[in-house]
């Protein structure tokens, strides 16, 4: 039989392992808007200043 303390520590393994899922998530959001921003930037540069 686990005990109270036992529980408890599943229980914030859990909240751990979500909390280190959303992050993730969030970081892969990021990176895929940083790229969507950094292409359309990229663009929108005149190609006068890419010929110099």
């Amino acid at each position: 039989m686990e005990t109270s303390s036992d529980l408890y520590s599943l229980y914030l393994n859990e909240k751990l392992k979500e909390l280190l899922v959303h992050n993730l998530l969030m970081l892969t959001s990021a990176l895929v808007e940083m790229t969507i921003m950094i292409e359309t930037t990229v663009l929108q540069v005149p190609i006068s200043l890419l010929s110099t």
